[in-house]
């Protein structure tokens, strides 16, 4: 799994290549789906990528992994209020 965050983090996303990154994580979520890293890095992602209904699911699902993360609670709250909870 470490191997799979490296290359999302050191080549995937320094190149810019979302989709990439995306399989990467989602690579890390087959082996372990309630990988707090992998969701909250998605989210983040998808985010970035404009695929708000994905952002917000991921961020969701990070959330109720461990809610105490005030950064990831705020942009999910954020996006909820902008962008639906159904975006």
């Amino acid at each position: 799994m470490q191997e799979h965050a490296q290359r999302a983090q050191k080549q995937a996303l320094a190149a810019n290549n979302t989709q990439q990154a995306i399989a990467e994580y989602r690579a890390i979520l087959a082996q372990e789906p309630r990988n707090l890293d992998a969701h909250a890095n998605l989210g983040v992602v998808y985010f970035f990528a404009a695929d708000f209904p994905q952002a917000i699911e991921e961020l969701k699902t990070a959330l109720q992994i461990e809610p105490n993360i005030p950064k990831l609670a705020a942009l999910w709250g954020w996006m909820r209020k902008t962008f639906g909870s159904d975006a």
